[in-house]
C-alpha cells in the first residue's frame, strides 16, 4: 500500500493509480474491482464507483465468509 493512512480518499487515489498503470502501462481492460466491506474500503468502492460508473464493483465474497 503506501505509508500513508488507510482513509477512503488515499485508498481511492491508489487505486486510480494502479487503474491508470493497468490501462495505461500494461493494457488491459478493467471491467471492475472488489475489496472488503468495512468503512474506508467501502467509501473508496463508493467513490470509485462514481468515477467509473461502468465498473462492476462489489463486496468481497471471502471477507463476507
Amino acid at each position: 500500500m503506501s505509508a500513508l493512512r488507510k482513509t477512503g480518499i488515499n485508498l481511492l487515489k491508489k487505486m486510480e493509480d494502479e487503474w491508470a498503470y493497468l490501462e495505461n502501462e500494461l493494457g488491459l481492460e478493467l471491467i471492475g474491482a472488489c475489496g472488503d466491506a468495512l468503512g474506508d474500503e467501502r467509501k473508496m468502492r463508493n467513490e470509485l464507483l462514481k468515477l467509473k460508473p461502468y465498473a462492476l464493483i462489489a463486496d468481497c465474497w471471502s471477507h463476507q465468509v
